[in-house]
């Protein structure tokens, strides 16, 4: 008898762990959103978005925020800086006004950037370079860990 409902409370417990939320086109939506799962904006947003999973900006949106998220995939009109911790995408019909910062870039022909960019490595390890005598020059190298 505990059992079966001790299950049910895991079913309900897990559900939403991934769940994937939209806000479509036509509605909006200003303020601070705080997103869980996968995430579509296909609306109007004004002022700031974290996003601790993916973020899609699909063609209809219109953002006017800053992004700082995971995985993101540009696809619909930017205003705003994005930091994403894991893959940014632009998609052709992207249209980005705002300084990236981000560990990959993908930018597909057509798409559109007004504004600066750096790629962060995810654990960096930095080494001392080194002549051929063995001594330091004090420049540094900063690698991706393996």
């Amino acid at each position: 008898m505990f059992a079966k409902g001790d299950k049910q409370k895991d079913k309900k417990q897990n559900i939403g762990a991934h769940a994937i939320s939209m806000l479509s086109e036509g509605c909006a939506f200003r303020g601070k959103m705080l997103l869980r799962g996968e995430v579509r904006l296909g609306g109007a947003v004004e002022g700031e978005i974290v996003s601790e999973h993916d973020l899609i900006i699909e063609r209809s949106a219109d953002i006017r925020a800053n992004i700082d998220g995971h995985n993101i995939q540009v696809c619909g009109s930017v205003c705003g800086n994005i930091n994403a911790r894991g893959i940014l995408i632009l998609a052709p019909s992207s249209n980005v006004s705002g300084n990236i910062t981000t560990t990959n870039l993908i930018v597909e022909n057509g798409a559109i950037l007004h504004g600066n960019v750096a790629i962060d490595e995810l654990e960096p390890s930095s080494e001392t370079i080194r002549d051929d005598a063995g001594k330091s020059n004090g420049a540094k190298v900063t690698r991706a860990a393996s």
